[in-house]
């Protein structure tokens, strides 16, 4: 498929395709709630992974934060992704957790929402990340 768009690929060349839906977060905005709040997707589809790479590192000790994927009100399983002071400390670290749920708990339609919900968090007080929220297309 080396130069096509997905403008010009039919049904059959998107179904099985990745969608990566990156967002950029400043860590000492995250508090026990959203931290993106229902995406709709244009597409159906199944959550794959949350991938957090570390932007800014973290300095002071003892933060702590745990994102989880939600499809409508109800958590991915396999998603929940723990940030610590420790693993966040370093420029570029990438912190990738697959989605192993069934097929049903990760499974998605145009008519549902996605959202990032942070929980057991205490406040960072520096550093940022990039989420990117991997999905793959369905037919």
């Amino acid at each position: 498929m080396a130069g096509t768009t997905g403008a010009s690929m039919t049904r059959e060349e998107l179904a099985g395709s990745y969608v990566e839906i990156p967002l950029h977060v400043q860590l000492a905005d995250i508090s026990d709630a959203d931290v993106m709040t229902n995406l709709v997707p244009w597409f159906n589809g199944t959550v794959e992974r949350l991938i957090v790479i570390v932007s800014t590192p973290v300095t002071t000790a003892d933060d702590l934060s745990t994102v989880t994927v939600q499809i409508g009100s109800t958590a991915v399983t396999g998603t929940a992704t723990e940030m610590t002071s420790a693993n966040m400390a370093t420029l570029g670290v990438v912190k990738n957790n697959a989605a192993t749920g069934a097929p049903a708990n990760k499974a998605f339609t145009t008519n549902d929402t996605l959202s990032l919900v942070a929980s057991s968090t205490t406040a960072f007080a520096e550093g940022s990340a990039t989420f990117i929220l991997v999905c793959r297309r369905a037919m």
